[in-house]
Formats: C-alpha cells, sequence, structure tokens
C-alpha cells in the first residue's frame, strides 16, 4: 500500500467509499481508483476500467491479461494508473477538491451541450429576424383588443403573438430556413434552438445532480432552485470542474466512441 493510500484514514472521512477518483485514459481504457474502508477500518485501493465510452465498470480482477484472467494487474500498468491516480488521491487528502467520474463527464457532456447551443444560436436567430423583417407580419388583433398596440412583429420572442395564419407562414419559412443551413433537428417541426437549449439545460440539470453527491452540496440539485440560483450553481460548479476535464479533442473521441 503506496502512501498515499497509508494517509487516507486521516484525510476522509469514514465509510464505504473514501475516495472515487476521476478515470483517467490509459491504451483505450478508462481507469479509476477507488479507496474502501477495509480490515480494521483500513483503506484499501481498488481499481476499476471500462473501454472508452463504456459505462459499465469491471473490476481489475476481470482484466485479461494475454490468453487468461490474471488476479492482479500487470506491475507496469498498475504503476502507470497510480502515476496519475496517486497525485488525485493526494490531493483529496489534502482537503483540495476532486471530482469523481460522473462529475467530470457531466461537466464535459455540458461543455459540448453549451458548444452546440452557441453554434446554433446566431444562425437560427438570424434567419428568424429575417423573415420577420421581411413579412412585416402584424401582431393579432385579439392582443390588440387587449390593450397592445398595434404594431409589426420583429422580436422574434414574440412570434406567439402573430395571427395563426401569419404563425403558420413563420415557422414554414423558419424551417425551410433551418433545413438550407443544415440545421439537424429529432422532429421534422422542432426548433433547433429550442433544442440545443433543452440539451443544454438537462445537461446543467445532470451536473447539478452529480455535484449533489458531495454532502456540502446537496441542495443544488434541488427543483425549488431559483433560475438566478440555479444559473449561479451551473457557473460555480462548471468552473471548479473545468480543470479536470478533458480537451476538445479528448471529449469528441470519448462522444464518438459511445
Amino acid at each position: 500500500m503506496n502512501q498515499a493510500v497509508q494517509g487516507a484514514s486521516a484525510g476522509f472521512k469514514a465509510g464505504k467509499h473514501f475516495f472515487v477518483s476521476t478515470p483517467v485514459e490509459i491504451d483505450s481504457y478508462e481507469w479509476r481508483c477507488i479507496v474502501r474502508q477495509g480490515g480494521l477500518g483500513r483503506p484499501e485501493k481498488h481499481y476499476e476500467f471500462r473501454p472508452v465510452g463504456g459505462e459499465a465498470w469491471c473490476a481489475d480482477s476481470d482484466w485479461v491479461g494475454g490468453h487468461a484472467k490474471v488476479k492482479d494487474l500487470p506491475e507496469v500498468l498498475e504503476q502507470k494508473i497510480d502515476a496519475v491516480l496517486d497525485a488525485q488521491i493526494t490531493r483529496a487528502m489534502s482537503g483540495a477538491f476532486v471530482p469523481n467520474g460522473n462529475m467530470t463527464r457531466a461537466a464535459e457532456n455540458l461543455l459540448v451541450a453549451m458548444a452546440h447551443e452557441d453554434l446554433v444560436r446566431p444562425v437560427v436567430v438570424a434567419y428568424e429576424e429575417e423573415i420577420l423583417a421581411q413579412r412585416q407580419f402584424r401582431i393579432a388583433r385579439k392582443y390588440v383588443e387587449r390593450g397592445c398596440a398595434d404594431t409589426v412583429i420583429l422580436d422574434r420572442k414574440q412570434s406567439y403573438m402573430l395571427e395563426a395564419s401569419d404563425l403558420a407562414t413563420y415557422l414554414k419559412q423558419c424551417f425551410e430556413a433551418r433545413d438550407a443551413a443544415g440545421l439537424k433537428v429529432r422532429e421534422p417541426d422542432n426548433c433547433p434552438l429550442l433544442e440545443a437549449e433543452n440539451t443544454r439545460i438537462k445537461a446543467e440539470s445532470l451536473l447539478l445532480e452529480a455535484m449533489a453527491e458531495l454532502p456540502n452540496l446537496a441542495a443544488i440539485a434541488r427543483p425549488w432552485l431559483t433560475l438566478e440560483a440555479r444559473k449561479q450553481a451551473v457557473d460555480l460548479t462548471l468552473n471548479m470542474l473545468a480543470p479536470f476535464c478533458a480537451d476538445a479533442k479528448g471529449i469528441i473521441n470519448r462522444l464518438v466512441a459511445s
């Protein structure tokens, strides 16, 4: 048992799992280390692995060396894993924040969702505003009768105030512009920007749920957060996790492999 694990009993709270490391990629596999409470309450290090992009983790005892299952990891492979994981364990013992694999994966997925939304937004906003400017649709009469000004709708966020026939024309032209721009959607009547926003919101929720595994942050995944509090929680957790995330190439490779 190396020094990092020997010192864990002083740095971690008692429990089933002292520490779950952030996965590291080695030779097309992801590896993580779990420090568990062993005999006499002493911490013990266990390894788990899975193919890059996989979901289920396998115990190190299932690792196949050559043509036969081996009881222990080859020493060289164990050293390669330890070189990265021991630094994480040491930081965790010192009280520094070290995320687990669920947290970093949730953060990476959110970064991808945000990047996709940033890519889609200017294209959609441009063609929606152009269509409204060209067509000069007026506000529906029912809103005028309720006291709204009889005006032309130029704000894309007010398109719901169009007459039904004008709204149908507007949406038809939006879908044509969407297809001409090569934007993909899950359903033919969907807006690519709304899909991107929905994907980002779901990714934010999964990130908050992952971070809520930390006792001091359990409240951030609760549904009664205000929008402002939720935004602050997402920004805070993403800033905490960003240094542990893979670069763009690494994230894309993981998504392609999954």
